[in-house]
């Protein structure tokens, strides 16, 4: 196997060492000297990270791919690596000509003024941990910067290639840096729109086939989590008396407290049009007058009126420095609902908790919820046989222990549960109506870009969850609570629906990577992210709204399938796979999955997924017969379904007769 073949592998790869790839390249004994081989895994480790590295080291017009910031530390001036967004998108575009015309594609038309065409950069960063997350230290933890164009379709936004990386930082460099996160934050918007490279208003040519295409970036948003957004901004978000800053009037004060006549409102009001938004200038004049006063203030007073307002003067560099009109805050602000439901103590973590709870006070303990069978499709995270009596906590007011993949899939377990065991009885009725608005929520969330045709039933739903949600557990009000009821607004205002979902999936990859990098381990990462994202690019399907997963073998004339679709108007060669992607919905085989045909929706168990010379996708499907409420596989027949009226995996489990109860989605 060549060098190139080996480097282009192992990058993609990320549990593979440099060593473990470098002894594919030492030959044989007998085999002499040829090209691509050497006779020491030193040089044929050399050799393979000279070639990963090489990328990094590309110039192009904007200057070199990866280059240094300068920031002021504790130890003074240091430099920072970083990928340069400019000449991230000039060498992509002219090594990967179908990521140009991709590009292209996606963007609209021009800004006024400058014309040609223009896109929005979102920005996110969180801190990540290499190997276990729950250990007690940060020893070689790192926070990792990504952006991505606002504009690409949601199917591709679903997928981690959509962050490009910009950096990686030891989160101990990061402390030591003067203003913190914030400071940093400044670099990280010169990055794009610095004095010399500015996105927006010079903008960038990128070679697009055998021309070049003139386009322009303004910046769309921030995306983070409460941490993340607390330490960016200097505001001191759920900690603060004003808790929300999006809000001018949102306190964390009980509403005892305020005058009768009072314009302040507790953040736990379910009624949206009590809270007066924050502009561009109110914020701006509030963090103006904070500044300005602070010399006719004591220490004691300044810390109180900090306090009072949710702001952090000494750490809000970006809202004070010459960056602040591009960051367009809070106008640039974008909830994550992802942490603010399901993850980081997330509001629904304290309701399955108490739904828990609940149910073990009527003699259903957690173990008898992981007892019950549930069968969930195979792209949900596998939940452990005792994930339930393993992470309750026997207290009113506390959540479940569960990372947000887990909660995804223990909300379809739970959904499941209520509806075959606590439903019939008529337990906890109250309870099951929550979940259910729970569920619909996620599911909604879940849909993409599809669900800005839904923004009013959307904000109906999290509107009446919050209501109920508060009547049933009180002790469990939380400010993410209010955080999200501005999500409908900024998907309006974005005309996007985004989340941190993806970003986490990206940080599996760095963390396997940081698993073998030590010395100068941020430097490595990058150049081993930047080689692997160049050689997904290469893969075209990763364009693709529909494909099908790998490996693909050849549909041999005389096989099943080849029979089955004879006549169907599919055109050979045919390839089949195990596994398929319908925009932002993975499919596998043996799923049980929901489809409409003549108005009817129908139910079947899939067998495998195939595709034509010309991209159309099928899928075989062993189609159930309809018993009452529930799905019988006895005398199923096998029948095709075009991909795209297939609607989702769904999970179910298994009564008797064979006979299966699915769990349809909570938006039929």
């Amino acid at each position: 196997m060549r060098t190139q073949e080996v480097a282009a592998r192992a990058a993609l790869e990320t549990h593979v060492t440099q060593s473990a790839a470098a002894r594919l390249l030492r030959p044989r004994k007998g085999k002499g000297r040829g090209k691509g081989n050497c006779f020491s895994i030193r040089q044929a480790r050399r050799r393979f990270a000279e070639l990963v590295t090489r990328p990094s080291l590309e110039w192009t017009p904007y200057g070199h791919l990866v280059k240094q910031l300068e920031v002021e530390t504790d130890r003074g001036p240091e430099q920072l690596d970083y990928v340069c967004p400019h000449a991230w998108l000039y060498y992509v575009c002219s090594q990967c000509p179908q990521f140009a015309h991709f590009l292209i594609g996606s963007l609209s038309q021009g800004l006024p003024g400058p014309g040609g065409l223009a896109g929005g950069i979102c920005i996110y960063s969180d801190d990540v941990q290499p190997g276990n997350v729950l250990r007690p230290d940060k020893g070689r933890s790192f926070l990792a910067v990504y952006w991505g164009v606002k504009e690409m379709p949601d199917y591709y936004r679903s997928r981690g290639l959509w962050w490009t990386l910009l950096m990686y930082v030891p989160t101990s460099r990061v402390k030591s840096i003067h203003g913190g996160l914030s400071a940093l934050y400044v670099k990280i918007m010169e990055c794009f729109w610095g004095v010399e490279l500015h996105m927006e208003r010079l903008g960038i040519r990128i070679p697009v086939g055998n021309g070049v295409q003139h386009i322009h970036m303004m910046f769309a948003c921030f995306i983070n989590d409460e941490k993340a957004e607390k330490e960016a901004l200097g505001v001191k978000g759920a900690s603060g008396t004003k808790v929300c800053i999006s809000c001018q009037n949102c306190v964390k004060v009980a509403e005892e407290d305020l005058p009768e006549d009072s314009p302040w409102v507790h953040y736990s009001c379910t009624d949206m049009s009590k809270f007066i938004e924050h502009t561009v200038e109110s914020f701006q004049e509030l963090l103006d007058g904070l500044v300005h006063g602070r010399a006719a203030m004591t220490n004691a007073e300044f810390k109180l009126a900090e306090q009072s307002v949710g702001i952090n003067v000494d750490d809000a560099v970006m809202l004070q420095s010459h960056m602040k009109d591009i960051a367009n805050v809070p106008m640039s602000r974008y909830v994550d609902w992802f942490h603010n439901i399901v993850a980081s103590g997330g509001f629904m973590q304290y309701q399955f908790n108490q739904l828990l709870f609940e149910l073990n006070k009527l003699g259903a303990s957690p173990s008898a919820v992981d007892d019950f069978e549930c069968i969930l499709p195979k792209s949900h995270t596998k939940l452990t046989s005792t994930i339930f009596q393993d992470r309750f906590v026997r207290h009113r007011c506390k959540h479940l222990k569960a990372f947000g993949s887990e909660m995804l899939s223990a909300a379809s377990k739970l959904a499941l549960f209520m509806a075959v065991v606590a439903d019939p009885m008529d337990v906890l009725p109250q309870h099951s109506a929550l979940l259910r608005l729970a569920r619909k929520m996620l599911e909604m969330l879940l849909m993409g870009d599809g669900v800005l045709g839904f923004l009013d039933e959307l904000e109906t739903t999290i509107h009446e969850h919050h209501v109920l949600y508060l009547r049933l557990m009180p002790q469990c009000n939380k400010p993410k609570l209010h955080f999200n009821r501005h999500l409908t607004q900024h998907m309006r205002r974005h005309n996007v629906n985004i989340s941190c979902l993806p970003a986490e999936r990206k940080h599996k990859w760095a963390k396997q990577r940081a698993e073998y990098c030590f010395r100068n381990f941020n430097k490595t990462m990058l150049t081993q992210e930047v080689y692997a994202t160049i050689q997904n690019f290469k893969d075209t399907s990763v364009f693709e709204e529909k494909r099908l997963g790998t490996p693909r073998t050849p549909v041999a004339a005389g096989d099943m399938e080849w029979q089955m679709l004879a006549g169907s108007g599919l055109a050979p060669p045919l390839v089949k796979a195990r596994s398929a992607q319908n925009g932002n919905v993975h499919l596998h085989t043996l799923d049980l999955l929901l489809w409409q045909d003549n108005q009817q929706y129908l139910v079947g168990s899939a067998a495998c997924f195939i595709q034509d010379m010309f991209m159309n996708h099928v899928v075989m499907v062993w189609m159930y017969t309809r018993v009452g409420n529930a799905w019988s596989p006895v005398g199923a027949r096998l029948v095709t379904v075009p991909l795209a009226r297939v609607y989702a995996p769904l999970a179910y489990t298994k009564l008797e007769d064979n006979k299966v109860l699915a769990l349809p989605p909570a938006w039929l």
